[in-house]
């Protein structure tokens, strides 16, 4: 008998559907198999169990004022500035069926209100109609001896962009040829056990952001932040603690923030190579940060935990939230305008303690984050 996850995408992206396999033993079917069974709809044919359970979406964002979307296993945009949504993909690129709300979301960016861009293994999908289709598939080099493909990318222009996988690869023609720049940074495996990161996660899997060509910044679930000054070329240690880091944003070359487990929230004022530690009045892992401008920011995590600033980080405040399971992990959060913002997230896992949250959600504020309600999809 073999216990089969379907449509769950947490190293690689392709136009099927993929599927973990794995033999199941007697101590797995009383602690995994049949609890499974139980928590989402389940079919059970020739020994194959199959889970067809709905799942999160992973990523808003808005390119300006009125060009948006919302990234899971459908992908919705907006041309008015949230004001109605359609949907646009509901399969392959462009769509991101994720195990989890921690991944995917750095596989996917769009660029400009056309140009979007995509990792599916060792190619690069691009779409040029906003994301309705997904036609251009450009090669990333694939090492010798590669286990892990590309997991994230970063573009400061259409042509201008990094993908880090096993390698840091650069392109200046927006994907049709790369430049290997060097292998990516490792962490220590005993430590990344310890803080519960895979390493695989840990190491292939980081956030990343350029404010130009030659100044990056590296964040990454085993809490290790790294700068950039050449471009990628070369990645020097900032800091390291024992928090996981989940998501990082800067609103300038300068001026930057990272969240991470535990209510953990930074903000660097150099480019991140120096980080201050923030006091939220939050405990909850917190998953993803935005910031509209110097003054006005918002962050969310898991338990439907949300928080907003108007001063700059120096206070956090929490919204009222109706319409929603108030457990709901949200996985990202934008805004495309001073008052009108939106959050995603949800569950897919029939593991988690929260089974009946949703297995998608999005919510949205026409208040400047300080209230926030449950939309229908």
């Amino acid at each position: 008998m073999f216990f089969a996850w379907p449509n769950r995408r947490p190293l690689t992206l392709d136009e099927g559907t993929e599927f973990r396999i794995q033999k199941v033993t007697p101590m797995m079917l009383k602690s995994v198999v049949f609890p499974a069974l139980l928590a989402c709809g389940l079919v059970l044919m020739l020994g194959v169990v199959a889970c067809t359970t709905r799942t999160p979406n992973i990523k808003v964002q808005f390119v300006d004022s009125r060009v948006g979307w919302i990234v899971g296993a459908r992908l919705l945009r907006t041309t008015d500035g949230g004001r109605t949504w359609n949907v646009i993909r509901s399969d392959g690129f462009g769509t991101f069926a994720a195990e989890y709300i921690g991944y995917g979301h750095r596989s996917i960016q769009f660029i400009d209100s056309k140009v979007g861009v995509q990792l599916g293994g060792n190619v690069l999908a691009k779409t040029t109609d906003g994301g309705a289709t997904w036609n251009e598939h450009l090669s990333i080099p694939k090492p010798a001896g590669q286990e892990v493909p590309p997991q994230s990318l970063f573009f400061i222009s259409p042509e201008v962009g990094w993908v880090i996988g096993e390698y840091v690869y650069h392109t200046i023609d927006g994907g049709r040829t790369w430049t290997s720049l060097c292998k990516t940074p490792v962490g220590n495996p005993q430590r990344q056990r310890a803080m519960r990161v895979a390493p695989t996660y840990a190491d292939y899997m980081p956030a990343i952001w350029f404010s130009n060509a030659g100044n990056g910044v590296m964040a990454r679930l085993d809490g290790e932040i790294y700068s950039s000054k050449d471009g990628g070329r070369t990645w020097e240690m900032m800091l390291r603690i024992d928090n996981r880091i989940t998501d990082m944003y800067f609103i300038d070359s300068q001026q930057g923030w990272i969240v991470g487990d535990g209510g953990f929230m930074a903000r660097s004022d150099d480019g991140g190579r120096k980080w201050t530690s923030l006091s939220l009045q939050t405990k909850s892992d917190l998953t993803t940060i935005f910031f509209l401008n110097s003054q006005l920011g918002w962050t969310a995590g898991a338990d439907g935990t949300i928080l907003y600033t108007r001063d700059g980080g120096v206070t956090w405040r929490k919204p009222s939230v109706t319409g929603s399971n108030g457990a709901t992990p949200l996985a990202s959060i934008s805004f495309s305008d001073d008052l009108h913002g939106w959050a995603a997230g949800g569950n897919s896992d029939p593991m988690y303690p929260s089974l009946s949250a949703p297995s998608s959600v999005i919510l949205s504020s026409d208040d400047g984050g300080q209230s926030w309600r449950a939309n229908d999809q």
